[in-house]
């Protein structure tokens, strides 16, 4: 999953206000998932992980809002 945060422009979020409320917290949960810890030839750290859920969770839950 990518999430294209750097293609929205302020006119652009009131499209997606509605659904994910917070810009602030739709940019760091982006930014986390987008990160992407597990496309590296490390062993994955339980406390990234567990982030990277969370952020996914929190897509879900506004998603499944609608």
């Amino acid at each position: 999953m990518r999430v294209y945060t750097e293609y929205f422009t302020d006119s652009d979020w009131s499209l997606f206000e509605r659904i994910f409320s917070d810009k602030t917290n739709f940019q760091l949960n982006a930014a986390l998932i987008n990160e992407r810890f597990d496309a590296h030839a490390k062993d994955v750290d339980d406390a990234d992980l567990a982030l990277y859920r969370r952020s996914l969770k929190w897509f879900e839950d506004k998603i499944a809002l609608l």
